[in-house]
């Protein structure tokens, strides 16, 4: 059993903090009272209000820990994460800082840590596998399709943000990098849409986000790349009039006369029509909360379905390694019960070189 601190109890950490009580001690934090609240009454969590940046305070929660998972908003994660790896914390980390966490890797192997970034469903679940078939076969092409969206449909957003909203914000604005015959290529966010056909679940609609993150720089050798959001179509077109309009932009807004400070005062909630059919499976997993979670992995000649979401599996090969994986793509990179730290005392595997070697 391990100790672990949870950073965050939104809809993300606080159902992580479930999945990890019944085999660890965990203690969920958050800064506001509220959502601790609703884990009060979880057995084997314990709650602690906290503001992750006062970094004194997150020393001090952190210390005698032996894991801390951050489900932080992203304009937090790189700060928090940082200061967590100077403490000497090893780290498993979600939040989708805009931020190059790679750069801390020196960081860590100095500190002698251990260190996943984007361990997520996406980026995250996506890069396991990529890393995975990346060790066994070569790949000349990947892309990954992902969205969670609600079951029931509401007009005219059709959507309901499952993670942090104004990280969903972030994915319509932020630009996309994709790869493209080995060059690094920025696109606007909602570009290349497209139209899928997903069985059980029907037409959906695909737009370029900036998903690959560390994958460009540790997979730099696959030539072809790309991520793309899922939405019910016609999501994207309203987002893009929001965005085009400047109520994404942070800056205020002059609405009949008064300033509108968006993206605050906005609050949502909410087989390819052409060429050859893509050869391809597709994970559909309908939790009780109302949340239908939609994956298309592509790997060139490979069909891969993913099933399994469990949180202590990144727990697990954290606390077992004797080496720094600063991404999930590298950690998984071989035989998962070689090269990982999958064995019982996970020893005697060698350490990954240095990003970017």
């Amino acid at each position: 059993m391990a100790k672990i601190l949870v950073l965050g109890a939104g809809m993300v950490g606080s159902a992580m903090a479930r999945d990890l009580a019944p085999r660890h001690q965990v203690v969920a934090t958050d800064r506001y009272s509220a959502a601790l609240a609703r884990l009060s009454d979880i057995g084997g969590i314990d709650t602690k209000q906290l503001d992750a940046s006062d970094d004194a305070a997150l020393r001090a929660a952190a210390a005698e820990i032996d894991l801390v998972i951050c489900a932080l908003p992203g304009f937090l994660g790189f700060r928090t994460l940082k200061t967590l790896i100077e403490a000497g914390s090893n780290v498993a980390d979600i939040s989708f800082m805009p931020e190059d966490a790679l750069k801390l890797d020196d960081l860590a192997r100095d500190r002698g840590v251990v260190v996943v970034t984007d361990v997520g469903v996406a980026p995250g679940l996506d890069h396991l596998i990529l890393g995975h078939h990346d060790a066994h076969m070569q790949v000349r092409r990947f892309e990954c399709l992902v969205g969670g969206l609600p079951k029931e449909r509401t007009f005219p957003w059709q959507y309901k943000a499952p993670f942090s909203p104004m990280d969903v914000i972030e994915e319509y604005v932020r630009p996309a990098r994709k790869v493209e015959a080995g060059r690094v290529v920025v696109m606007p966010a909602l570009s290349e849409p497209e139209l899928v056909d997903f069985d059980g679940v029907g037409r959906l609609e695909a737009f370029n986000t900036d998903g690959l993150r560390s994958l460009i720089r540790t997979m730099g050798h696959v030539p072809d790349m790309r991520e793309k959001t899922l939405r019910y179509p016609g999501h994207r077109d309203l987002v893009l009039a929001l965005r085009e309009s400047g109520f994404l932009s942070g800056e205020p807004v002059t609405v009949d006369g008064s300033d509108r400070h968006s993206p605050d005062d906005i609050q949502i909630r909410g087989n390819r029509t052409t060429g050859p059919p893509p050869r391809e499976r597709h994970l559909l997993l309908q939790p009780s909360d109302g949340l239908i979670l939609v994956s298309g992995l592509r790997l060139e000649g490979h069909s891969v379905i993913f099933l399994a979401i469990q949180t202590h599996l990144s727990c697990r090969f954290l606390l077992t390694v004797d080496f720094l994986g600063p991404t999930p793509e590298r950690v998984l990179a071989a035989d998962h019960r070689s090269a990982v730290g999958f064995s019982e005392t996970g020893r005697g595997s060698p350490p990954p070189p240095p990003i970017g070697t």
